[in-house]
């Protein structure tokens, strides 16, 4: 994986570190790796219903 900034690599660690602290699973039904890629996607998922509703709109427009 290549990492896009420093930070990136932080913000990683910190969420592996205080799922780790709070016994949540890293993989897995409840895992973090499940509930992070769910929330990526939910808001790839609205930003991508949003882009398409202003499509329409602009379309409609004219």
């Amino acid at each position: 994986m290549t990492w896009r900034t420093p930070s990136d690599r932080e913000l990683v660690a910190r969420l592996v570190d205080q799922a780790r602290a709070e016994g949540v699973d890293l993989v897995g039904e409840n895992g973090l790796t499940k509930l992070v890629l769910k929330s990526a996607l939910e808001d790839a998922s609205a930003w991508w219903r949003s882009a398409c509703r202003a499509i329409g709109t602009a379309a409609s427009s004219r």
